[in-house]
């Protein structure tokens, strides 16, 4: 619509055109033409404009002039997908990098969350083994004072064994008492003295 307008600006206000008008409209268009091949626009189609010219002494004829309209050149046509992409490119690249910040985060969190539970885990475990050790130390402890109180008692049985006494009347005799005894009993006449009245020759008799 710009050429259209731009060359029916050439007609007075009535409308007419003179007889240059058809020369300078086929100039404007062919310069607007030329220039629209050079940015790759296509002629889509033509407008035509119809004007009436003056030729002398009162005559008047009529012409009309085919304007050619432009389209949109390959790169106009391409050029607002080719920004929308780059739009939509820049959102996903923005929204990929919050994303991977808030993984980020996420991740952070979540190795704090497992290091905090890997202490409590060793902690309980540490627990555990303490009170395990404490109970196997109780328990040896008993098991060695069960076994101290055993002996103790086995030695104190025995004690009681060797102090029993016979309950008979005879006398307990110790040190030289037995031979005092025996000589008591026997008195002190020799026992071969009845030899000592024999004789010599009673003998070789």
């Amino acid at each position: 619509m710009a050429l259209y307008d731009d060359v029916r600006g050439l007609l007075s206000r009535g409308g007419y055109g003179s007889t240059s008008t058809e020369r300078q409209m086929r100039e404007r268009i062919a310069a607007a033409e030329a220039e629209a091949r050079s940015l790759g626009r296509p002629i889509t189609g033509y407008q035509p404009l119809s004007y009436r010219y003056s030729r002398g002494r009162g005559n008047y004829g009529s012409t009309t002039i085919n304007v050619p309209l432009f389209g949109k050149s390959e790169q106009e046509l391409l050029g607002p997908l080719q920004e929308e992409a780059r739009r939509l490119s820049a959102e996903q690249t923005q929204l990929f990098e919050e994303q991977k910040l808030g993984i980020a985060e996420q991740l952070k969190i979540l190795q704090s969350e497992k290091s905090s539970l890997t202490k409590a885990q060793e902690s309980y475990s540490n627990m555990l083994m303490e009170e395990s050790n404490r109970r196997k130390e109780a328990e040896e402890k008993a098991r060695q004072e069960a076994a101290t109180l055993k002996i103790n008692q086995g030695m104190a049985n025995r004690s009681g064994v060797l102090q029993i006494r016979p309950a008979s009347g005879t006398p307990r005799i110790a040190g030289t008492e037995g031979f005092k005894r025996r000589t008591q009993q026997f008195g002190t006449t020799s026992p071969y003295k009845g030899l000592s009245t024999i004789k010599s020759g009673m003998v070789n008799a």
